[in-house]
């Protein structure tokens, strides 16, 4: 295709490389390798010099060209770069150049990810769903995506820092931060339930019921 639109939004390019090497893998194919080289080439020149990645590359327009947590997208891709570097197995095709690419691309988003961690109030809490690619400052995407500390995304991020083996000072205190966040942040005493209702799509709703023995809920968006 000659459309410039290939992103890493909702699990793009880092899961069909995967699916890639498993099929090299499985079957011997060098058309499948040749594909997972050139997509991890890609996901390699597609990142900022500050170790983020927008959400579509090369050229990307408006939102797109936010450094994007939105979906897990950045998390995805900085998971894949490090099983690349890391197993052999899977990734047997790979050259120790480009696995050492892969390393210094995990760690250059590491920093990244530390950049935009979110303070209020001088006190470290979570990241919106998308930063500017200059500032680092939490921009927004489209009309129902407002600047916001986000539930769904920090979660995402918060897991990969934890998965870090003998983690910095730095590193650490960006997870206890967020964790006290999430506890702060969480809802209690309430519950989603499902009930018919002919007037909406498909004949159901979601509402929100009181519930005192409910587990915490967390929202997507917070203000």
């Amino acid at each position: 295709r000659s459309n410039n639109d290939t992103m890493i939004d909702n699990g793009a390019t880092h899961q069909e490389i995967r699916l890639l090497a498993a099929a090299y893998q499985s079957s011997g194919d060098k058309r499948f390798r040749d594909a997972a080289q050139k997509g991890i080439a890609y996901l390699l020149a597609g990142q900022y010099d500050n170790g983020g990645w927008p959400q579509r590359f090369p050229e990307p327009q408006g939102y797109a060209k936010y450094i994007t947590f939105n979906d897990d997208a950045m998390i995805g891709v900085m998971r894949l770069l490090r099983d690349v570097s890391r197993d052999r197995e899977t990734y047997s095709f790979v050259s120790d150049d480009v696995r050492q690419q892969c390393a210094m691309a995990v760690q250059r988003g590491l920093t990244c990810i530390l950049e935009c961690q979110i303070r209020v109030n001088g006190r470290l809490t979570a990241w919106c769903a998308q930063h500017d690619e200059k500032t680092f400052q939490p921009r927004k995407a489209r009309s129902y995506e407002l600047v916001s500390l986000s539930g769904h995304e920090s979660v995402g991020i918060v897991r990969f820092l934890m998965e870090i083996e003998n983690p910095s000072k730095q590193v650490v205190e960006s997870i206890e931060g967020a964790v006290r966040w999430f506890h702060q942040a969480k809802l209690e005493g309430i519950k989603l339930v499902v009930v018919k209702d002919a007037s909406k799509p498909g004949g159901r709703d979601k509402v929100v019921v009181k519930d005192p023995q409910a587990s915490p809920l967390w929202a997507r968006f917070y203000d």
